[in-house]
């Protein structure tokens, strides 16, 4: 992944002072440019466009590290995919390579070495039981007997809170709960740009509703 980056991506995070200018061969020279007011002669410089570069291996190298830890990446991604500035998005094949990247790295490999420490950990934990002549689903059997409370419920006395206390204790009500959870979210999404006036105000209705039903549950 680093070799690739650094084949395909060195020399791109560089453009021209003069904006109209894309490439370094015509990078030479003045032009005009206006600042405070007034036009004046530049002399056109190539120059990098970020810090962050794949020019060379030990920058390709922090590149990389950068966008692992995902801090700060999306400038990184967005100076590549905008290696001409006179269009936009000129290279937005380039966000598949990052996501690749950073789906490898900073998902499977990072969750890959957390898990070998947490394996770690407990294997070394299990030594202070090697003595011991239970196992370690009996003993987790122990501890929970030792620690089990008995729990306690109580039934209102009003009728429509006893109705509620009685719904919400069956299996359905979980259903119930996760089809308005899966409803509220289809009304928070379907929002858009310019949306009609009693579209907006239906859908304030509809989520006012998802947000009191369930805290009618509180009654019982």
């Amino acid at each position: 992944m680093r070799n690739f980056f650094l084949s395909t991506k060195k020399g791109t995070f560089h453009s021209c002072s003069d904006e109209l200018i894309t490439n370094e061969l015509n990078c030479k020279g003045e032009y005009l440019s206006e600042k405070n007011g007034r036009i004046q002669k530049y002399d056109r410089k190539w120059e990098y466009t970020s810090k962050f570069n794949f020019d060379n291996l030990p920058q390709a190298l922090l590149t990389l590290f950068t966008v692992a830890t995902l801090e700060g990446w999306s400038k990184i991604y967005h100076t590549a995919i905008a290696t001409n500035h006179l269009f936009y998005n000129y290279r937005s094949v380039v966000v598949i390579y990052f996501v690749t990247y950073i789906v490898i790295t900073a998902f499977f490999t990072v969750n890959i070495f957390v898990g070998f420490v947490i394996v770690t950990f407990q294997n070394e934990s299990e030594q202070e039981y090697k003595n011991c002549g239970l196992n370690k689903n009996q003993r987790h059997c122990i501890e929970f007997a030792l620690k089990a409370r008995p729990v306690k419920l109580y039934k209102p006395t009003n009728l429509i809170q006893l109705k509620i206390w009685s719904f919400v204790t069956l299996r359905p009500f979980e259903y119930t709960i996760c089809i308005l959870v899966m409803l509220n979210t289809i009304v928070l999404v379907v929002r858009h740009y310019k949306e009609p006036i009693a579209f907006a105000f239906t859908l304030n209705i509809l989520n006012f509703i998802f947000i009191v039903l369930p805290k009618t549950t509180g009654l019982q």
